[in-house]
């Protein structure tokens, strides 16, 4: 049985809204990166570059997942990372 993390299980209003919080933060966050280092505007126009550049981003973007996820201690798809998502429906 999986480990009980207070912070990550519990449906207290609280860790609700403290969960909340810190991923707003975090994704407040990589809107400055992403603006601080202009990959808007470094974005190519022709298509095939513009593709290659996409696929840079997507590699950015999962090694960040791996670090949270190597922080976190968790191996598995976002629908189960977060409590919050436990109860949604895939769309």
């Amino acid at each position: 049985m999986a480990e009980r993390i207070e912070a990550r299980d519990s449906e207290e209003k609280k860790w609700v809204r403290l969960r909340q919080e810190a991923w707003q933060r975090g994704y407040e966050g990589g809107n400055i990166l992403i603006e601080q280092n202009k990959f808007r505007e470094a974005a190519p126009t022709a298509p095939d570059n513009r593709y290659l550049y996409y696929l840079h981003i997507q590699g950015m973007a999962q090694a960040f997942t791996n670090l949270a996820r190597e922080i976190g201690e968790v191996n598995f798809g976002r629908t189960h990372e977060e409590a919050q998502n436990k109860n949604r429906v895939p769309q």
